[in-house]
């Protein structure tokens, strides 16, 4: 997988190489959760999903031909599949999650921000902590014209106080985090006040009339984050 995530790294850095995304996903995502590709992959196998300019598709073989470790199993312009995949833009970002749900619907998610310079060395040291119990799915950004990884990592749930851990693991090693299971801008994120998100928010709502209990710091700019946070106005179920 850390090849896969190198070949990557590597190919966004051609900037003679013109593409739209590059998605690495750690075996067996591709296997287990992507009916029209699991045939033509083994339990094995870590995907890189590309989306390669037209111009660039000689340049990016020329690429490719110097990596002998990985093999072009489809391209949407000359293959020889019984069905395509359809678009390979529906298997990044969060159609991963989904794909995996439908199969597994126990899967959660978390969102990984793994930063220059030691972004690799990051996503390996979560893989040698986790294994199976967190498989890897890399979306290769750009953060001030260096590549960066955006994990949307799928794990395996099992009680929510691990959870807590997986997330806390991250922190501790210096992935920022962005929780989906929590509701408010700061507890999914950065854990502490915006201020560039506030001063927004007074601008653009000035009377808080959108997306009440979202922002923590509009209702309460004392809230310490030590126990989750719970809105006040919220209405009880039923």
């Amino acid at each position: 997988f850390m090849d896969a995530a190198r070949f990557a790294e590597d190919l966004s850095n051609q900037d003679g190489i013109l593409i739209k995304l590059a998605t690495v996903f750690e075996a067996p995502i591709a296997k287990d959760y992507f009916q029209r590709v699991a045939p033509y992959v083994g339990e094995g196998t870590n995907l890189i999903g590309l989306m390669v300019a037209p111009q660039s598709m000689d340049g990016f073989l020329t690429f490719l031909g110097r990596k002998p470790e990985a093999t072009l199993i489809y391209r949407n312009d000359n293959h020889n599949w019984a069905r395509t995949p359809g678009p390979v833009f529906e298997y990044g970002w969060n159609h991963t999650t989904l794909r995996a749900l439908k199969v597994d619907p126990s899967i959660t998610y978390l969102q990984v921000r793994y930063g220059f310079p030691d972004h690799l060395d990051k996503v390996a040291k979560i893989r040698e902590i986790f294994g199976d119990e967190v498989p890897q799915h890399l979306e290769v950004m750009r953060d001030n014209g260096k590549v960066i990884f955006a994990g949307l990592s799928l794990v395996r749930f099992t009680t929510e106080d691990r959870l807590d851990d997986i997330i806390r693991i991250h922190e501790d090693l210096g992935c920022m985090i962005f929780n989906p299971h929590r509701y408010t801008l700061e507890e999914a994120g950065r854990q502490t006040a915006d201020q560039r998100q506030l001063d927004f928010k007074r601008e653009a709502d000035p009377k808080g009339l959108l997306n009440p209990g979202k922002m923590i710091t509009w209702d309460d700019p004392d809230f310490d984050y030590k126990q989750i946070y719970a809105y006040p106005k919220m209405l009880k179920a039923g």
